[in-house]
C-alpha cells in the first residue's frame, strides 16, 4: 500500500514538474527563433552549452567535478549525448526554416516515438489505450495546422531529425537514471559533447555578436539547462511517453509568445487543436494516477507534496557509488 502511494505521489510530483518544463522549453525556443536566424548553428549552441556547462558546475556546489563527470551507464550516455547534438542541429536548423509554430507539428508526434522505443530500450509495455489517446494528441497537433504547412522538405526533414533525437535522448535518460547516474551528470556530459562538436565547426561559422543578441543566447542557455535538468528527474518519475505529451503542452505557450512576440495570428484550428493536446495529456495522467492506490482528496495532495518533493530531492541526488 505505502509503495502505491509513493508511486502515486511520484506521479503527481512528475506531472507537476513537466508543466514547470513546459514553461522553460517554451521560453528557450522563443529565445532561440529569436537570435538563430542572424547566426549560424555552431556559434549559439556552442556558447550555450558552454553556459549549461558552467550552470551545472555551479548547481553542483561543492559536490566534486567527478558527480557530474561520472556515470553508471557509459554506452548509454554516449549515444544520449550524441541524441543530444543531433537533436539540437535539428530543431535549430528547422526554427530557420519554418514558421515557428509548425515546427511543433513534429514535436507533437515525440510522445508516440516515445511509445514505440519505451519497449526495446525499457521494456516498458505501452497499451492500446495508451496509443488511442497518444493519437488523440496528434490529431490535435493535426487541427493545429488545418491550414497546411509550408513546402519546405529540407525545414521538414530538420524538424523529423530534432523530433527523433530528441525522443531516444529523453528515452535514454530514464535507462540510465536505473543505473543511479546523477541528474547533474545527464546535462553536463551532453553538453560538454555540444561543445566540442560545435567547437571543432565554430572557426568557419564566428559572426561577431552584439550585446543584446548575447543575452539572449544567455536566456536560452539558462532556460535550456534548466529544463533539461527538470527533464531528467521527471525521467526518474514517470513514464517517457506520458511526460512527452505533457511537454506538448508548451505549444499552448508558444501559441501566446507566437502572437505576442512574433505577431503570429491563430485561428479556431488552434483552439480545438490545443484543447485535444490538454485532453489527451490529461487522460494520460489520470490513467497514471489509477493504476496506483486511490487516497484522500487533500490528505493525498498534502501528502504528495511532501513525497513528491523527497522523490525530487532523491532523484536529483542519486549517483552511483
Amino acid at each position: 500500500m505505502k509503495s502505491e502511494q509513493r508511486k502515486d505521489r511520484a506521479v503527481v510530483a512528475g506531472v507537476a514538474l513537466m508543466v514547470l518544463a513546459t514553461l522553460s522549453a517554451s521560453g528557450a525556443d522563443a529565445a532561440l527563433k529569436a537570435v538563430a536566424t542572424g547566426y549560424a548553428a555552431p556559434q549559439i549552441l556552442f556558447i550555450a552549452a558552454l553556459m549549461s556547462m558552467g550552470l551545472t558546475l555551479l548547481a553542483n556546489g561543492r559536490g566534486g567535478f567527478d558527480r557530474v563527470s561520472r556515470t553508471g551507464a557509459p554506452w548509454a550516455m554516449a549515444l544520449r549525448a550524441l541524441a543530444t547534438v543531433l537533436a539540437a542541429i535539428g530543431f535549430y536548423n528547422a526554427f530557420v526554416r519554418l514558421p515557428f509554430s509548425e515546427v511543433f507539428l513534429f514535436i507533437g508526434i515525440m510522445p508516440l516515438l516515445a511509445a514505440a522505443l519505451s519497449g526495446p530500450i525499457l521494456g516498458e509495455k505501452v497499451g492500446l489505450r495508451v496509443w488511442a489517446i497518444l493519437g488523440l494528441g496528434l490529431l490535435g497537433m493535426g487541427f493545429l495546422f488545418a491550414h497546411g504547412t509550408t513546402p519546405d522538405l529540407a525545414g521538414h526533414a530538420f524538424a523529423l531529425l530534432g523530433a527523433f533525437a530528441g525522443t531516444l535522448s529523453v528515452v535514454l535518460s530514464r535507462h540510465i537514471g536505473r543505473h543511479q547516474t546523477h541528474s547533474l551528470a545527464q546535462v553536463f556530459l551532453p553538453q560538454s559533447a555540444m561543445a566540442v562538436v560545435m567547437g571543432l565547426w565554430l572557426p568557419f561559422e564566428w559572426q561577431t555578436m552584439g550585446g543584446a543578441d548575447f543575452a539572449l543566447v544567455a536566456l536560452y542557455a539558462l532556460l535550456v539547462f534548466a529544463g533539461r535538468w527538470i527533464m531528467v528527474i521527471v525521467a526518474r518519475l514517470i513514464p517517457t511517453w506520458l511526460s512527452l505529451q505533457i511537454l506538448n503542452l508548451q505549444f499552448v505557450w508558444m501559441v501566446i509568445l507566437g502572437y505576442v512576440v512574433f505577431h503570429e495570428a491563430t485561428g479556431l484550428n488552434v483552439v480545438v487543436g490545443a484543447g485535444l493536446i490538454l485532453l489527451a495529456g490529461g487522460m494520460l495522467a489520470r490513467d497514471e494516477f489509477r493504476k496506483t492506490a486511490r487516497i484522500g482528496a487533500a490528505e493525498g495532495w498534502k501528502a504528495g507534496l511532501r513525497d513528491g518533493l523527497a522523490q525530487v530531492r532523491s532523484a536529483t541526488t542519486a549517483q552511483k557509488i
